[in-house]
């Protein structure tokens, strides 16, 4: 899966390593601790990312988790001319 494998190039980029588990938005995601900071991935999904460059920290969270409701294929698609 193209995702996935996109996932794993970032972890290798940023020199990532397990470090555990870690619960996010109700996820059990597994965590990694890497150069610029760390990241929580659930299914081939970041869900948390804490990334720090220079003197800057950026935190990102997922705040929900939606597995219920079906979404459209056809929203995720690019239209392109």
């Amino acid at each position: 899966d193209e995702k996935k494998t996109q996932t794993l190039d970032m972890l290798k980029a940023g020199n990532f390593k397990k470090s555990g588990k870690e619960s996010i938005a109700g996820c059990t995601c597994q965590k990694y601790i890497g150069e610029m900071g760390s990241i929580c991935i659930w299914k081939g999904v970041i869900l948390q990312s804490e990334i720090s460059v220079a003197d800057k920290k950026m935190i990102k969270t997922a705040v929900l988790v939606d597995t219920v409701t079906a979404i459209k294929p056809s929203l995720f698609l690019i239209n392109e001319h």
